[in-house]
């Protein structure tokens, strides 16, 4: 028996060519606004409404997990800083750190 975790990923391309991810069996991939929403992360604004930080409160959530992992690509694909550095790796750690 092994301790094998299994997200099932949907992958969709948009109409504009962006790429989004989604826990399968979700309807419409996260934006910012649904996470916050729901619990999942915290947005920092300053008083001319403008984003200053992010904290993730649900960290290896799936929904956080395909949200994260979509922006990241979306940011390198721009040429852009990834928006949580070096999410993608730590996620890998800990799954694989969970099976041990």
């Amino acid at each position: 028996m092994t301790n094998d975790i299994v997200l099932n990923i949907t992958e969709i391309t948009l109409h504009d060519g962006t790429v989004k991810f989604m826990p399968k069996g979700q309807r419409e991939p996260d934006t910012i606004e649904t996470l916050e929403r729901d619990g999942l992360i915290r947005r920092t604004v300053d008083n001319d409404g403008t984003e200053t930080g992010i904290t993730l409160l649900a960290y290896y959530h799936p929904r956080v997990a395909c949200w994260v992992v979509g922006v990241n690509l979306a940011c390198r694909e721009a040429g852009l800083p990834e928006y949580i550095p070096g999410y993608e790796g730590q996620l890998i750690r800990n799954v694989t750190n969970t099976k041990q």
